[in-house]
């Protein structure tokens, strides 16, 4: 977790209109700011791309599953950073209230609320470390998902080898007969003529399959 993610911001931002805000900082000590504040004011980052200037934030409402969503928009005029915030529910038809929280939001940012004050750092910290642990989580669980795959496949093969053990032998007959067919198609495919030519009427795309033999086997032997 890199400091930046936590540390005090004291970026201050001057209301532009009910939608858009500005200030002089540096675009990153900008960015960080807006986001920082949001994750104070109860937001949960859902995307931060600071290469396109694009915060977007979601906040709880009701019972709406999406939430609010607050989309702000970063760019340099002048010698001033411009953002502009905007809100909307993914599946309500009013818009009015995701409209008055983007209106809310930069009457806070703007307001003495934008001083992220020492009391405020442990919400930070809990919030990327939340972070952290989720994306640990989904690692862990893809790592057992995968494990567990290996597992049954290597339990259950031996078993259906053993319950029928003539569908596997066609199956594994299958499998090497379209093999040595393919090793021999590559060896004829590197014969040429006196002229450094390869044969014309050999079919150089072509790939030897068992996937029709497999078929048979299953249709003889399930």
């Amino acid at each position: 977790m890199s400091k930046s993610k936590i540390n005090l911001i004291s970026t201050l931002f001057e209301k532009v209109d009910a939608n858009t805000i500005k200030t002089s900082s540096t675009f990153e000590d900008s960015f960080s700011a807006i986001k920082n504040n949001l994750i104070i004011f109860g937001g949960k980052i859902q995307k931060e791309d600071i290469n396109s200037g694009e915060v977007v934030a979601s906040f709880r409402y009701g019972i709406n599953f999406f939430g609010i969503i607050i989309q702000i928009k970063m760019k340099k005029e002048s010698d001033y950073i411009i953002a502009e915030i905007k809100g909307h529910f993914k599946d309500a038809i009013d818009q009015s209230a995701a409209k008055n929280k983007a209106q809310d939001l930069v009457e806070r940012l703007t307001g003495g609320d934008v001083q992220i004050q020492l009391s405020n750092k442990d919400k930070l910290l809990k919030y990327w470390k939340k972070q952290n642990k989720l994306g640990k989580t989904w690692i862990v669980i893809n790592i057992i998902g995968v494990l567990s795959f290996l597992i049954i496949y290597l339990i259950m093969e031996p078993l259906l080898r053993f319950n029928n053990p003539s569908l596997y032998k066609c199956i594994d007959r299958a499998k090497d007969s379209a093999a040595w067919a393919q090793s021999m198609h590559s060896a004829a495919l590197s014969i040429t003529d006196s002229k450094g030519n390869p044969d014309p009427n050999i079919d150089r795309n072509f790939v030897f399959t068992s996937e029709a033999d497999i078929k048979k086997c299953h249709l003889k032997y399930d």
